[in-house]
């Protein structure tokens, strides 16, 4: 114990959140594929574009 505060011991277990795991890596996989399935879709690559040759076109004089 430091001053007033409570110190968890090594054997308490930890939130879940906090743990990591086998679970979070498949979770994140699944989530990183299905993420580059939409940016790499046509209609966000049109948007890509179009947000772009916006941009662009603001800065020519």
């Amino acid at each position: 114990m430091v001053g007033d505060m409570a110190s968890p011991s090594p054997n308490e277990s930890r939130p879940v959140a906090a743990q990591p795991g086998a679970n979070d890596v498949d979770f994140l996989d699944a989530e990183y594929a299905r993420l580059a399935i939409a940016f790499n879709s046509e209609v966000a690559d049109a948007e890509r574009h179009t947000a772009r040759d916006t941009y662009i076109s603001r800065r020519e004089p």
